[in-house]
């Protein structure tokens, strides 16, 4: 899709246009500018601008016919996380852009590519890309047929070498660019809110887990779902989890209504990694949050949620109630001494018993 095709197409989607959206849009020019912040600042990405003219700049049409429109560098650019915004003079919004970044970084010739890096500061609600607040610019060029660009030439443009160009940019300063963007939290904006919340599907038997989530930036919430049974004991752990020193997290859970008062919280991820028993009052959708403070700077919370159902009370001598001060053959035991005292041969589990979903499963063998 050309520049101008892809513009006029989400001319009509601008008020839908949303952050959940951008992973989906990577390799095209996107029209919503917050968006595009909010997902580099997010995903730690760059946020690649070009100032110019899709209208009337020649230069401009023929990176977007030789470069933009290559599936190389599409391929590319979702496989790295590169957002990219078009300052197009030929649309009266990003024309305003356009003449803002030349204000402050003088951009007279077209099309002039900007790299920049969101900082925490950033306000992702507007389309600003001042230095003060909102961006670090990392690196500009002028994109043309025969220019040298840090001793790349350009015999005639094509993905490989811009591609070496906007990495020649980055590699020393910020080579994590140079690796694909992490997929660990492929829910990462849709489950911001209670409606694209990840959906679990609990029964007894299994245990459900999410893919691996994270929670840096101004990522603050992931919001689950599951259907509930009236009277039915669920249970929720948290595994393989990270998280930074000082850093606060909850577990809450919802019944029906995820804007009401929660049913139960847990306070801390290492709580939760020891396992919160919920028993469910009413069937019907329950929702289940995990969240964090506000704080930007906030990089490295990573966990995976995981959830199964617990059918009843198990029988004495069973892996979660075994027996205390007695021993008997193909019964669980807490007394070494009565085991051995049996004459038979033993099997020693080391588990926790108590919030270990494998362990609880393990009743059912």
């Amino acid at each position: 899709m050309t520049i101008r095709s892809t513009w006029m197409a989400l001319v009509a989607l601008a008020a839908a246009f949303a952050p959940a959206a951008v992973q989906a849009e990577l390799g095209d020019w996107l029209q919503d500018l917050p968006a595009a912040k909010t997902f580099a600042l997010r995903k730690s990405r760059p946020l690649l601008v070009m100032s110019g003219d899709s209208r009337t700049c020649y230069y401009c049409q023929e990176a977007d016919e030789k470069v933009f429109s290559d599936p190389a560098w599409k391929a590319y650019a979702a496989a790295k996380g590169i957002v990219q915004y078009y300052a197009d003079g030929a649309y009266p919004e990003s024309l305003a852009v356009r003449k803002a970044l030349h204000a402050e970084y003088y951009n007279p010739n077209f099309p002039t590519i900007s790299i920049f890096r969101l900082k925490a500061t950033a306000d992702l609600s507007s389309n600003a890309l001042d230095a003060a607040t909102n961006v670090e610019l990392v690196g500009k060029f002028v994109y043309r047929e025969k220019a040298t660009i840090n001793g790349i030439t350009i015999p005639a443009p094509s993905p490989a070498n811009f591609i070496a160009i906007l990495e020649s940019f980055y590699s020393a300063t910020h080579p994590e660019w140079l690796e694909d963007m992490p997929l660990g939290d492929d829910a990462d904006f849709a489950d911001d809110i209670a409606g694209g919340a990840t959906a679990l599907t609990l029964v007894a038997g299994s245990i459900a887990n999410s893919s691996a989530r994270t929670l840096s930036g101004d990522d603050v919430a992931d919001w689950f779902s599951f259907e509930a049974t009236a009277g039915t004991t669920y249970l929720f752990t948290s595994r393989n989890y990270a998280v930074p020193a000082g850093v606060d997290t909850t577990f809450a859970i919802y019944a029906g209504d995820p804007s009401g008062a929660p049913a139960v919280t847990l306070a801390g991820m290492a709580a939760l990694g020891e396992g919160l028993r919920f028993t469910a009052a009413t069937t019907d959708t329950h929702y289940a949050l995990v969240s964090r403070p506000v704080d930007p700077s906030v990089r490295g919370l990573s966990y995976t949620l995981s959830g199964t159902v617990i059918e009843g009370l198990p029988e004495a001598g069973e892996l979660t109630n075994p027996l205390w001060d007695t021993a008997a053959v193909g019964r669980w035991t807490m007394s070494y001494e009565a085991a051995a005292a049996t004459g038979k041969p033993m099997l020693v589990l080391f588990s926790g018993l108590r919030w270990c979903p494998h362990c609880i499963l393990a009743d059912a063998v």
